[in-house]
């Protein structure tokens, strides 16, 4: 039904153009466009409709049963419940319409938004696996009509390593890793961004670089100072940079001078802050502003004291352990090997 609401979404206008195309969109839109799902704005919205529609429906049910000591529904019933209109119907509709298109690639992303406030749960954990094998079942049936079909879901890394990798059977799913660790890789993902708005198209990275902002910042290069802050992660130096370039559009600057990187990348700091904290409860609901405990802290700690900081939140020595883990892995925490350190981390000793 998603499937079928994009394509009516996306070819709105484009089936005008081919008449086979057109024939087969109205087909579509008859079978699905009554259906009050289509009036929804997003998918949320469609997927809060048809749940109180199973509700109401289920309660229907029930109340008509009344009389049986143990009630359960039968296949047939649960199929009845799910789909508001004849499923098998709409499927071969859709099919054919997607025969008419090169591909289709269902990428499925924003899951963790839907988690509640205290973290990741064995639920969370079992939809994602019922989600994926969802779309497993989907690309089996499109393939054999010879629909090409992908479908894509995104997760965050820690939240994959900790509580679903633990999960049965999740180790034969297909993984494709999008850890960053090339500079050039994000400098070549920030260029293409300019691209997208009509940038200099033509031009390299360092010539759109050269016009936006000052060349180095304290004897080093403004890019590298700033990936130095992103955590290789896209979206954060994506952040970081309209911070910058927010502050300087404010001060009514030419392009973004040392100042605003400076003033950005405080503002930065304090975001990622509030996310490390998010995403850290997400793993371990009792690590809620365990980050807050550093605060005017020495920048090198034994593992042991560490361990004691945490017990003084009410956490085990095994949970204690796992968000360690977890923070080394953010890069909150850094270690400490042949007496050298880094002070852009707080350093542990593992001793």
């Amino acid at each position: 039904m998603e499937i079928c609401y994009k394509i009516l979404e996306k070819d709105k206008k484009f089936h005008y153009r081919d008449v086979k195309l057109k024939r087969l969109y109205d087909d579509l839109e008859s079978s699905f466009g009554s259906d009050s799902l289509g009036e929804a704005a997003d998918f949320s919205e469609r997927l809060s409709i048809l749940s109180e529609s199973i509700a109401e429906k289920f309660h229907e049910i029930k109340l008509s049963d009344a009389g049986s000591s143990d009630f359960k529904l039968s296949n047939s019933q649960i199929t009845q419940l799910i789909y508001l209109s004849d499923i098998r119907q709409l499927r071969e509709k859709v099919t054919q319409y997607l025969l008419q298109k090169d591909s289709i690639w269902i990428l499925l992303d924003n899951l963790d938004k839907g988690w509640a406030s205290h973290g990741v749960s064995k639920t969370d954990v079992l939809m994602l696996r019922c989600l994926i094998d969802a779309n497993r079942k989907i690309q089996r049936e499109l393939s054999k009509k010879a629909v090409l079909i992908s479908a894509i879901v995104f997760i965050r890394n820690d939240i994959y390593e900790l509580p679903v990798r633990r999960s049965s059977d999740f180790g034969k799913e297909l993984r494709a890793s999008l850890d960053w660790q090339d500079r050039d890789l994000l400098r070549e993902m920030m260029r293409k961004r300019f691209v997208q708005n009509d940038f200099y198209k033509d031009k390299t990275f360092s010539d759109i670089w050269s016009v936006l902002c000052i060349s180095h910042i304290s004897g080093e290069e403004t890019s590298n100072y700033i990936i130095d802050r992103c955590l290789m992660r896209p979206r954060n130096l994506l952040k970081a940079f309209s911070l910058c370039r927010g502050i300087a559009v404010n001060m009514g600057h030419d392009s973004i001078l040392r100042d605003d990187i400076i003033k950005g990348l405080e503002a930065y700091s304090n975001d990622v802050l509030a996310d490390a904290n998010r995403e850290l409860i997400d793993i371990e609901v009792d690590a809620d502003k365990i980050l807050y405990r550093f605060f005017e802290e020495n920048e090198l700690h034994r593992k042991t004291e560490v361990i004691s900081m945490f017990a003084k939140h009410k956490l085990t020595n095994e949970k204690s352990l796992q968000i360690v883990n977890h923070l080394l892995y953010y890069g909150f925490f850094g270690i400490r090997r042949g007496g050298h350190q880094d002070l852009s981390y707080i350093i542990l000793d593992m001793t």
